[in-house]
């Protein structure tokens, strides 16, 4: 043999040996990130609630009151919301009926304090209030329900009392 023949033999022999070391960096690849998404699945179905079966009630923003009809901006549930993102909305219609209770419960400085509810009625109730309407059908995949009572109060998502020394009222005697 020549010293082109063993050249080219040596060529196609690292070629094939690069496409054998490739072919396994792409098979260990994915088994390390089938691994890695299993480990993350299973982070996930650990941490993660359920969708219910049934829903009774939400709470959302009035965006519109329409005669008895009240057009209220709730949040998707979803299982596991994700971090840093809004949540997705939907516009609920939520029909006041006769027997329908409204109240307004105001949220005590302390929290120690009782919270104070009073007896209201639907022209109280504005667009840009928060609500809670509850009812007695399971309302998971109705886009309207008649409320069995509603509850004016304040949006406290994420909101902590303060402790005393950042400004609370003192504690009541």
């Amino acid at each position: 043999m020549n010293k082109a023949q063993i050249i080219i033999i040596a060529i196609i022999a690292i070629i094939i040996i690069a496409g054998i070391c490739f072919k396994l960096g792409i098979i260990v690849g994915k088994k390390s990130l089938e691994g890695k998404l299993s480990e993350a699945q299973e982070i996930i179905d650990a941490y993660a609630l359920p969708v219910p079966e049934e829903i009774f009630s939400v709470d959302g923003e009035i965006k519109e009151i329409k005669d008895n009809i009240i057009s209220l901006e709730v949040a998707l549930f979803v299982a596991l919301p994700l971090p840093n993102k809004e949540p997705e909305k939907e516009i609920i219609r939520v029909v006041v009926g006769e027997e329908t209770k409204i109240v307004k419960t105001e949220i005590p400085e302390y929290p120690l304090e009782e919270f104070k509810q009073t007896e209201i009625s639907l022209t109280d109730l504005r667009p840009g209030n928060w609500i809670y309407a509850t009812s007695e059908e399971n309302i998971k995949d109705k886009k309207e329900f008649t409320a069995q009572s509603i509850e004016l109060t304040e949006q406290l998502i994420g909101e902590i009392a303060p402790l005393p020394e950042e400004g609370a009222p003192p504690l009541p005697e």
